[in-house]
Order: structure tokens, then sequence, then C-alpha cells
């Protein structure tokens, strides 16, 4: 299949433009790097996770972000 075959080719500017649209889970998940992106995925659920316990409030509320 043609659409498979994009995938396994890697270009380094589908990698930055999935970095920047999606973030770095993504992108290791992209470069075939399984456990980088669940490594990246399983942190920022963590770093959420204690901002809400610390702070009380979601990040876009403590940035005044509306």
């Amino acid at each position: 299949m043609q659409i498979f075959r994009a995938f396994r080719a890697r270009r380094p500017i589908c990698a930055a433009t999935l970095g920047f649209l999606f973030g770095p889970d993504v992108v290791m998940a992209y470069l075939g790097r399984g456990w980088t992106a669940t490594a990246y995925f399983t942190g920022g659920i963590v770093i959420s996770i204690a901002q809400l316990w610390l702070f009380g409030v979601p990040s876009a509320a403590v940035l005044d972000i509306s």
C-alpha cells in the first residue's frame, strides 16, 4: 500500500511539522521510537496531574489564557 510507504521514508520536514502541531510524543512515534514516545506521553500526564495537585487549577487558568 502506498500510504504506508510514506511513513517508512521518514522525512525530516514531516517530523518537524508533526512536532510543531502535535508535540514530541507524536514525533517519536513517527520516528519509530515507541518507548520514548510512551515516556513523553506519560511524562506529560504526570506533569499535568502534578500541576493540578500543586496549584488546584488547570495550567491555562494559572496563566489566565482564555
